[in-house]
């Protein structure tokens, strides 16, 4: 009886044997252990895997420093399937009576080893020994190839039309945050924010008037004259009621002026065309549109200005006497456009600029006499092809 026995060093490697003996003369009995190996480099297959066997005689006894003849075969989609490639050995067998041979580079029987397509299996090992060395083969065996030389079809596969795109896998972790970025530069100076509050209670004079007010009253103070030797008479309050939320006051060396959210008080003194002595204060008052920006001051006349108008206050003089006389001081209003810039004063005009224009408040004058008397505020417009940088006067 014959006992023939496979085993493999790959756990992927389950080969099914088909044990044919031919000849029951030679008695002898083989246990062939099939070791295929990769021998595969990481950028290029080799075309041959290894095979390995042990000889053994019917007493059990291995077969030593002895040439075998060997056929070996690849069959494709069944253990008896077509031959795709054969070829033979003459390998001799060690000390232990193992053989190792290299399949793909033996004698070629028919077919190609590397023409082989192994995309198309599955395919099947069949190994033929002559145990006395010739090509009279007494033993076959047949087992199914399960992974090592599929990775032959590396050489070809790298070539191959690319298969259809897998489907988008999921969103990852959010990674860490970055560093902050380099400090950007800075931008463009912003417009004047409006005018605050004004204090619970403030106090405000020129040469000749003081005011105090509260945050709902003003209450200017002055004196008269007297029309014979212009002697100052008793002081006079004069006292004024604000709507709105009072944002701030400022004087020039004729008026003294208050302003609101809503509304703007000037406090101011005429005199007399006789001798021009001076009269008691009085109050004049001017409503107010778009928000409150601030107040500037000259010489003699006062602007507040908001983001939609410019208020100039002045006092004209009478051209009868001389020196001429001051008359009580009107309010001359100028609507504006653009964004506020800035505003500057010298002694006798105030200028208000915005991105577009720039509005002049001031005062001409007229008359014959050795002092010349000064008109009623007026203003002048001039418009700008692109946003000024800013303003410089003179003393």
């Amino acid at each position: 009886m014959i006992e023939i026995k496979v085993s493999t060093t790959l756990p992927q490697l389950q080969p099914t044997m088909k044990k044919i003996i031919k000849n029951l003369k030679s008695r002898l009995c083989v246990l062939i252990i099939l070791l295929i190996l990769s021998n595969l480099g990481v950028s290029q297959a080799p075309n041959f895997f290894s095979y390995q066997a042990v000889v053994r005689d019917a007493s059990n006894e291995l077969i030593t420093s002895q040439a075998v003849g060997l056929r070996v075969s690849i069959l494709q989609g069944a253990v008896d399937g077509s031959v795709v490639f054969a070829e033979t050995h003459a390998p001799s067998t060690n000390l232990n009576g193992l053989f190792t041979v290299q399949v793909g580079s033996g004698t070629l029987v028919t077919g190609s080893f590397s023409g082989i397509d192994w995309a198309l299996g599955p395919f099947y090992i069949k190994t033929e020994i002559d145990p006395q060395g010739a090509s009279n083969y007494t033993i076959e065996s047949a087992s199914q190839l399960q992974s090592v030389p599929y990775a032959l079809y590396a050489n070809t596969s790298g070539s191959s039309v690319a298969g259809p795109q897998g489907p988008t896998g999921p969103q990852g972790l959010q990674g860490p945050q970055g560093l902050p970025g380099p400090a950007g530069e800075p931008g463009p100076t912003g417009a004047t924010g409006p005018a605050g509050a004004a204090g619970a209670c403030e106090t405000l004079s020129n040469g000749n008037m003081m005011v105090v007010y509260t945050a709902t009253t003003g209450y200017g103070l002055s004196q008269s004259q007297s029309s014979i030797n212009a002697s100052y008479n008793n002081l006079q309050y004069s006292t004024q009621s604000f709507s709105g939320t009072v944002l701030g006051a400022i004087a020039s060396e004729r008026q003294i002026v208050i302003y609101t959210t809503t509304n703007a008080y000037a406090f101011n003194q005429s005199q007399s065309s006789i001798n021009t002595t001076y009269n008691y204060g009085t109050w004049s008052t001017t409503s107010l549109s778009g928000t409150v920006i601030g107040a500037i001051a000259s010489k003699n006349s006062i602007v507040v200005y908001t983001t939609t108008g410019a208020y100039g206050f002045a006092q004209s003089q009478s051209s009868i006497g001389d020196p001429p006389s001051l008359n009580s001081g009107t309010w001359s209003i100028q609507s504006i456009s653009g964004n506020f810039v800035g505003a500057k004063a010298n002694g006798r005009s105030i200028a208000i600029y915005t991105s577009s224009g720039i509005y002049t408040f001031f005062q001409s004058q007229s008359g014959s006499g050795t002092s010349p008397a000064d008109n009623n505020g007026n203003w002048v417009i001039q418009s700008l092809s692109q946003p000024p940088l800013d303003a410089i006067i003179n003393h």
